[in-house]
């Protein structure tokens, strides 16, 4: 595969420590966690992609990887009870 992919396994492995915060957070009430990948990740997360990079690093998103999120994070607040 392209060398700016991750496959999903990999992702979920870097994301085990904040993903078991974000459990213990969302048992709360009146707390929800918005999750990027489903947005951002398909088969495989790609640091690029429709010509633009989404990436700023291994962690950070660019301003385009930001705005790929946008629309779902509106919902998400949008959609909260």
């Amino acid at each position: 595969g392209d060398p700016l992919d991750l496959d999903l396994q990999t992702v979920a492995a870097r994301r085990a420590p904040t993903a078991a915060i974000h459990k213990r957070l969302t048992s709360r009430p009146n707390v929800s966690v918005f999750d990027p990948v489903p947005i951002l990740c398909d088969q495989t997360c790609s640091q690029y992609s429709d010509g633009m990079w989404i990436f700023y690093d291994d962690d950070h998103l660019s301003v385009a990887g930001s705005l790929l999120l946008k629309p779902g994070l509106f919902d998400h607040i949008i959609d909260y009870p």
